[in-house]
């Protein structure tokens, strides 16, 4: 399958870069494009007064990896229309422990849910990763 793999804490992200050589080891076509820094809880934000940058990243092993100044959903825009990646399927994660903000009703990261949103409103197949860890043994 050819994957595209975004994320919202950023290109480098040892859970993205885990996860997307999994996925390349086990034959799948990768290519990831995430924010060049952190990105958490910005929810829909596109950016739209300033141009974007692509630089390429490090992943090794053959993978296409590129970090874009932008946000997640820019990240899934600018693959899908300015890339021309054409995925069987986008995955979004993987996210780095446990968010305090689940505990308080926030929602599901809404960074990463408005790039999982911009894949579906495109008909793209979505999956979202999270590493749960126990927070301070209170779970």
């Amino acid at each position: 399958m050819n994957l595209l793999l975004t994320n919202d804490d950023g290109i480098a992200s040892e859970g993205l870069r885990a996860l997307a050589c999994v996925l390349f080891e086990k034959g799948h076509t990768v290519t990831v494009v995430a924010p060049e820094e952190n990105n958490s809880a910005v929810s829909h934000k596109l950016t739209l007064k300033n141009a974007l940058s692509l630089r390429k990243a490090d992943y090794g092993n053959g993978i296409c990896a590129c970090a874009l100044s932008g946000t997640p959903a820019d990240c899934t825009l600018f693959s899908l229309k300015g890339l021309k990646i054409s995925p069987d399927c986008i995955i979004s994660g993987v996210n780095e422990g446990m968010k305090r903000l689940h505990l308080f009703g926030y929602g599901c990261r809404r960074s990463r849910g408005s790039a999982e949103r911009r894949s579906f409103y495109r008909d793209f197949r979505i999956l979202r990763f999270f590493f749960v860890e126990l927070w301070r043994g209170r779970f």
